[in-house]
């Protein structure tokens, strides 16, 4: 019973392999564990079984005392061996005594402290998130008890960093009666996993939402917004293109002004992208008038920033800057960083195109300290991509490759197909054959995935090389 039960399972690492692929445990690792379990305190037994419910790979001191109850009980189990601090402040069990865990708890207990565990990460998700996003109080339902307090945003970000898997894990394997916290936890997390590019977290927590959602319900229309919305960064367009259509027809039946907003701010975005114009502007222009109906000055200046991005792909660069500017004043009259980041880089691209190199430089290097500073990992690709695109040669390929490098790690589709062009453009011009080719043909499938039409340049330049 002395000793380490992670060392002891190790030794049975043939019968570890069959646990885990059946998910029962052999009679010998099952008598191992019996022996110290039954040297526990039946306070310390408690403890143990509940501790099977950690969803993900470890859990942090507050949500064990949610979870426990006590927190005392977290260090005894520790002093047991049962439980490591592999990290100050964190805690994991191993796979297999978590596995053992679980099989000793009955049902009504664990719905109870599941219940316990899922309020607990509700009510400091909403706490953090009140300081990640202080614009957007909207956008989240009430948490089921007091919010705790963080000393400040940077803390509140770590945390969210921290708990994220455990959290989304756990919203995956909740049972029905807890449908409700599983929705409260996409809509609460929802621009936090955005502005991070957790892109495939977010489809799954967002997916599980959607199924567990009542239909008709506004619940459902805001899940099946960030499905698709989700959906888009990943490149499955046609897919998220049935989300949204579903949660615009809610959103008009039901007159939800900011699920409007939001929803046809994403069916222009998919438009755009694949060249469809006056889609795209129909849709931004019902897109800003439904922002305003709702009175958010966020909302409204999210939607006069696609506008004008709007613009600038449409090749008018003026009238991009003209309405990136009045974003950028909304962003200043509320403190937003996470509009104003975007807005400083839309507008670096905007004046790179009226050939104001100066200007553009300033706004993308700004743009950059917002993305960086605030953990925008969507802005700090974009910004990327968009700033190589004004430079030549190396400076050119290492900025996108560093674009690249990013947009594989979040599954961003869109922006790889633009740093595979870049890319295959700047190594074309420097006499890199071979290398050019590698890129604009990874570009050319990227782009027919999404039925861009820079398909067809990218087509062209491979052309030339075949020549």
């Amino acid at each position: 019973p002395g000793r380490r039960l992670a060392a002891l399972a190790a030794e049975l690492s043939e019968s570890r392999l069959d646990a885990l692929d059946t998910g029962e445990l052999t009679a010998s690792l099952r008598a191992v564990f019996e022996a110290s379990y039954r040297s526990l305190t039946p306070e310390a037994a408690s403890a143990f079984r509940l501790l099977g419910l950690i969803p993900a790979g470890d859990i942090g001191r507050a949500a064990a005392a949610a979870l426990l109850g006590d927190v005392r009980a977290v260090r005894v189990l520790c002093a047991a061996s049962l439980l490591e601090e592999h990290l100050p402040g964190r805690f994991r069990m191993h796979d297999l005594v978590k596995l053992y865990a679980a099989e000793l708890l009955d049902p009504q207990t664990r719905q109870a402290a599941t219940t316990r565990l899922f309020d607990h990460y509700l009510c400091t998700a909403a706490a953090a998130m009140d300081l990640f996003s202080p614009h957007e109080p909207y956008l989240r339902p009430p948490p089921p008890g007091p919010r705790p307090s963080f000393a400040d945003a940077r803390t509140a970000r770590a945390w969210l960093d921290a708990e994220r898997a455990t959290m989304v894990a756990l919203a995956l394997d909740a049972p029905e009666a807890l449908a409700g916290q599983v929705v409260a936890l996409s809509a609460t997390l929802w621009r936090y996993l955005y502005v991070a590019a957790h892109h495939h977290e977010a489809l799954a927590l967002h997916t599980a939402a959607l199924a567990m959602a009542g239909p008709g319900t506004r619940e459902r229309g805001f899940a099946g917004h960030a499905v698709g919305k989700t959906l888009i960064f990943l490149g499955r367009f046609d897919e998220a293109a049935s989300h949204l259509d579903e949660a615009l027809a809610s959103a008009v039946e039901q007159g939800n002004d900011l699920l409007e907003s939001m929803t046809r701010n994403s069916i222009a975005t998919i438009a755009d992208i694949r060249g469809n114009r006056l889609k795209a502007r129909k849709q931004y222009d019902l897109a800003l008038a439904a922002a305003r109906r709702t009175g958010y000055a966020l909302l409204e200046g999210i939607a006069l920033c696609n506008i004008g991005e709007h613009h600038h792909w449409c090749g008018d660069h003026a009238k991009a800057v003209e309405y990136l500017h009045r974003s950028g004043r909304i962003a200043e009259d509320l403190g937003s960083a996470g509009l104003g980041g975007p807005v400083l880089s839309a507008l670096g691209s905007a004046y790179a195109g009226l050939g104001r190199a100066e200007q553009a430089e300033e706004h993308f290097r700004r743009a950059m300290e917002f993305a960086r500073s605030g953990g925008n990992a969507n802005l700090e690709v974009t910004v990327l991509n968009d700033l190589a695109a004004t430079k030549r040669g190396l400076e050119a390929i290492s900025l996108y490759g560093k674009a690249l490098e990013l947009a594989r790690q979040s599954g961003d589709l869109l922006e790889c197909a633009v740093a595979h062009h870049g890319l295959g453009v700047s190594h074309l011009a420097a006499g890199e054959g071979a290398e050019a080719r590698r890129h604009l043909e990874a570009a050319l499938a990227a782009y027919g995935e999404l039925r861009a039409p820079e398909a067809e340049a990218v087509r062209e330049l491979l052309g030339t090389l075949a020549r």
